[in-house]
């Protein structure tokens, strides 16, 4: 019957206990299984309703905002790898793993042997 929810949900239940475990730090696959359910009804329940969709998002945002909390004052106590991952999330134009170089000229396959056969200590390349 259309606009009926699915066998087992109850809206005064679940979206209370989906909150309560997303505050505790559960994923969905976890907070599935408390509820007894499997992660396709799981999924069924948080698109088909807002209550219960809402609940896991404010779960999690009160989470969140507590391990934000605790790597920033992890990172301002000098934990050097907390204060790498605050900066390459929240600074990553001047922050990353990964440097991006520009190269402008050619160098020729030549040159790079020549380079290559150089005496590291004059930069002769005729073996005097």
């Amino acid at each position: 019957m259309a606009g009926r929810p699915p066998a087992g949900y109850d809206p005064d239940v679940h979206p209370v206990l989906a909150e309560q475990y997303a505050r505790e730090g559960h994923i969905n696959k976890e907070i599935a299984a408390r509820l007894g359910i499997c992660e396709t009804t799981f999924y069924n329940w948080r698109r088909e309703h807002e209550e219960f969709r809402k609940a896991l998002k404010d779960g999690k945002e009160v989470t969140d905002a507590k391990v934000e909390r605790a790597l920033l004052d992890s990172a301002l106590a000098g934990n050097y790898p907390a204060q790498r991952l605050w900066l390459l999330n929240r600074r990553p134009d001047r922050w990353r793993d990964k440097q991006e170089v520009e190269h402008s000229g050619v160098i020729s396959w030549v040159e790079l042997v020549k380079s290559a056969a150089a005496d590291p200590e004059d930069g002769r390349t005729d073996g005097a």
